[in-house]
């Protein structure tokens, strides 16, 4: 990357620091996405957090559909 893209890309992202909250958090979900097609890596964002205690909790209270409920559905909707 040549300087010049460096010295964009610093300057977006401090205009970013005057975006409204929804804007900045969409700009940080994109780079993260984008670093974890590049390096294989993924960060949780916050929402995958909580998402991810919302179902071990789900578990935990044995909150999640049974074999018999899953096939049904899947027999359900794979109708011709």
């Amino acid at each position: 990357m040549s300087k010049n893209n460096l010295d964009d890309l610093h300057e977006i992202v401090n205009r970013a620091s005057e975006w409204p909250e929804q804007a900045r958090a969409e700009l940080e979900e994109s780079m993260l996405s984008v670093e974890a097609r590049y390096y294989g890596v993924y960060i949780a964002t916050k929402d995958d957090r909580a998402a991810l205690k919302r179902s071990a909790d789900d578990v935990k209270h044995n909150r999640f559909a049974s074999d018999d409920n899953v096939k049904r559905v899947f027999r359900h909707f794979n109708r011709a």
